[in-house]
């Protein structure tokens, strides 16, 4: 029987209801032929689990692969496509989060939502859990070496299908014909259907089967009245490459603005492009007009839709003949002056940044193989400088640790950049990018020695700019935080004062001072001055306060939890703690010791203490301790030699929750574990501490409280030679009797 396909131009795509967990794209409705093709898939699929589709760019692997999960989707509680021409590691978060909203109930047991583990959890618990109904298209297969491609090893029951133009190691090939001559005139009658009889078969025959020109030029004579199909006809007899000659005819009915937009579009992600950003690339005047044109002769085709946000995509065989047809040097050109847009939008302050990247999830996929585009067509290094630092910055604020490669370029490059010292430009964005690397450096890489040179080697540049007060500001809060968080604070003090005094009253409006407030919390909270560091972190929350508190923002949440624990309002900071732990329990369950993932489980430790739930504050202080303790990164496996505050800070917990339990012998032990850590990082600075203080107060009073002469005497002495007989502590201690 005959099957009836209908034209949809402009289609719009629905998720599959039957799967739990889906991104799945509708296919387009003017698809034929293939039901062969479909049976094998099938059919192969039921014996193997494994099915791939090969044939040239255009000839429908993409849509028989949708056409598949359509027919197929009540089979299935997982249906998930994967564009392997692109970063897997965005799509692999992406599906973890599908699967803890739909799939997982319990929080305890949620896959990490963080790009760095994403995609080793989702392989794990597709391995693991159900997987013999989830189906998995790894489309765009470019390279089919093993080791580079996740899913060719992956050995799991459920079903796979790999889309590709050639069958290297790609298991059960079905490789896609072109269209005969009857199926290439029933495609053109689909969209085409007042086309007469002979047109059609001279124009099926002169498409020679390729379905994506078929069904393009078809879609152009559909919208373009002023091109008759004859006259499209004697065109392309002309041309050797019929997509060639389509893309030719297309241009000359685009208007100069479209086509600007078009030739932009390319040189990005062009499997997900986002409404939000086609936006920002275009001319906003024209904006609504170039899209309605792209999206009439199906060049964008419309992928997925919901109230938040449009997703386009553009097949990779029209990108390619848009690229060959035109030179080398409007190539460049183009690639340079989208780099310029994409680096003119990105904003300076650290927040907005957050928001840039967050609020769409293909940005960041779009700019690295902008990234790419710009490096192969060798473009003016500043402006690929200026794009790796903007990429290192969303990397840092997205806890993202593939820094170490754009850091290897700059020092790569460093003697090239500097020479080009002349243009402040040139180097205020080499300074800022040091500043991202001392960041790196200092709190994912761990390396103080490092941060510190590349922080003061980004002084020293910006001593010598005028009119950059962002930058200024900057980079003396930089050199600030990382003097507070290795307890120098005299220096800190130096550049907190520093910073202050920048005047950013005539930086762009969308840059922020918040960084100051947090590195001013810390500075008091060090100090022991509960109160002012209390205001300063209130005030990071008033310019906060309506956003989500996620990844980005959690930190300072549960800085303000630590302040409130120190002054005693353990209700407060119970009712911030729990909040953020329940949502970050799925990272600390897989063992993620994410600095923002530890703080929490010890302040909340803290606050449980302070409301009597005793039971609850040693099992979270001695989770904060396994998780620290098994993250190789930490270093954390011989405690003698560890220098992890954070870790130490846990063991403080883990002393206090003992204690107060009654097993003081063991918390005064993990008093001076903690002891031993913070002297390794530290050194002789420890007495700059507020924390410190208050851990040899406390270790002081356990010691008293049983009657151990030993550890009592040890932990006043510390306190006295550290503190001085005048610290309030001290006094206290100094109130109880002698043993």
């Amino acid at each position: 029987m005959r099957i009836k396909y209908f034209i949809l131009i402009i289609v719009f795509c629905n998720s599959v209801q039957a799967a739990r967990v889906s991104n799945f794209v509708e296919p387009v409705k003017y698809h034929v032929n293939h039901i062969k093709d479909l049976q094998l898939i099938n059919d192969r699929l039921k014996e193997y689990n494994r099915v791939s589709l090969v044939g040239v760019s255009g000839i429908g692997k993409t849509q028989l692969s949708r056409i598949y999960a359509t027919q197929n989707k009540d089979k299935y509680n997982l249906i998930w496509f994967f564009d392997c021409s692109s970063d897997l590691s965005q799509q692999f978060l992406l599906l973890a989060q599908a699967i803890n909203k739909n799939i997982i109930k319990d929080k305890k047991y949620f896959l990490p939502e963080e790009i760095t583990e994403s995609q080793a959890a989702v392989i794990k618990y597709l391995q693991d859990k159900g997987s013999e109904k989830s189906l998995i298209v790894a489309d765009n297969i470019q390279n089919n070496k093993k080791k580079e491609n996740p899913f060719l090893n992956w050995s799991y029951q459920g079903d796979i299908i790999f889309c590709s133009q050639n069958d290297y190691l790609l298991p059960n090939a079905i490789k896609i014909p072109y269209l005969s001559n009857n199926s290439s005139k029933e495609l053109i009658k689909n969209i085409l259907p007042n086309l007469s009889e002979g047109f059609s078969d001279s124009l099926s025959k002169e498409l020679k089967g390729y379905p994506i020109t078929i069904a393009n030029s078809s879609i152009f004579l559909l919208s373009n009245q002023y091109v008759t199909a004859e006259e499209y006809l004697t065109y392309i007899q002309k041309s050797s490459d019929n997509m060639d000659a389509y893309i030719n005819t297309l241009l000359d009915q685009l208007n100069k603005s479209t086509k600007s937009l078009l030739y932009k579009i390319i040189f990005l992600n062009n499997q997900s492009l986002s409404k939000s950003l086609i936006k920002r690339l275009s001319n906003k005047d024209s904006f609504v007009d170039d899209l309605i044109n792209l999206n009439r002769y199906q060049i964008l085709s419309l992928k997925y839709q919901d109230e938040d946000r449009t997703i386009f995509e553009l097949h990779d065989k029209l990108k390619s003949s848009l690229i060959k047809n035109a030179s080398k040097d409007i190539i460049k050109k183009v690639v340079s002056d989208t780099v310029d847009n994409v680096n003119g939008f990105i904003p300076k302050g650290k927040n907005t940044k957050q928001e840039l990247v967050l609020s769409d999830d293909t940005m960041m996929a779009s700019i690295e193989e902008l990234l790419k585009n710009a490096e192969a067509y060798n473009i003016n290094q500043d402006k690929i400088l200026e794009l790796k630092k903007n990429l290192m910055s969303f990397y840092l604020g997205m806890g993202v640790t593939r820094c170490q490669d754009l850091a290897s370029w700059l020092f790569e490059n460093e003697e090239k950049i500097i020479s080009n010292k002349e243009s402040s430009h040139t180097m205020a964005v080499y300074a800022e990018f040091l500043v991202l690397i001392g960041v790196y450096d200092y709190f994912i890489n761990a390396n103080y020695l490092n941060a510190m040179n590349n922080l003061h080697k980004a002084e020293g540049i910006i001593e010598k700019l005028n009119n950059y007060e962002d930058l200024h500001y900057l980079v003396y809060s930089q050199l600030a935080q990382a003097y507070v968080f290795n307890a120098e604070m005299e220096q800190a003090l130096y550049y907190i004062k520093k910073a202050r005094n920048v005047d950013v009253t005539s930086v762009s409006t969308d840059f922020d001072t918040t960084l100051l407030m947090f590195i001013e919390s810390k500075y008091f909270l060090s100090k022991g001055e509960y109160q002012k560091s209390l205001l300063s972190i209130n005030k990071f929350i008033n310019v906060i306060k309506n956003h989500e508190i996620d990844y980005y923002f959690a930190p300072v949440y549960v800085m303000k939890a630590t302040i409130l624990n120190y002054i005693k309002d353990h209700d407060a900071s119970y009712k911030i703690t729990k909040d953020i732990y329940d949502k970050e329990v799925r990272e600390i369950a897989s063992s993620n010791a994410g600095g923002i993932r530890l703080r929490v489980i010890i302040e909340l430790s803290r606050a449980e203490l302070g409301l009597n739930l005793l039971d609850k504050s040693l099992e979270h202080a001695n989770q904060a301790i396994s998780v620290y303790k098994n993250d190789s990164s930490r270093k954390n496996q011989n405690l003698n030699e560890s220098s992890d505050t954070d870790l130490a800070d846990a063991f403080i917990a883990q002393a206090d929750a003992l204690n107060a339990s009654g097993e003081t012998l063991k918390a005064l032990e993990s008093y001076s574990i903690a002891e031993s850590i913070y002297y390794n990082k530290y050194k002789s600075r420890i007495n700059s501490l507020n924390e410190i203080s208050v851990m040899y107060r406390n270790a002081a009073f356990a010691a008293h409280g049983i009657k151990n002469k030993y550890w009592f005497d040890r932990y006043k002495k510390r306190h006295i030679d550290k503190f001085g007989l005048s610290n309030a502590r001290s006094k206290e201690i100094m109130l109880l009797e002698d043993l």
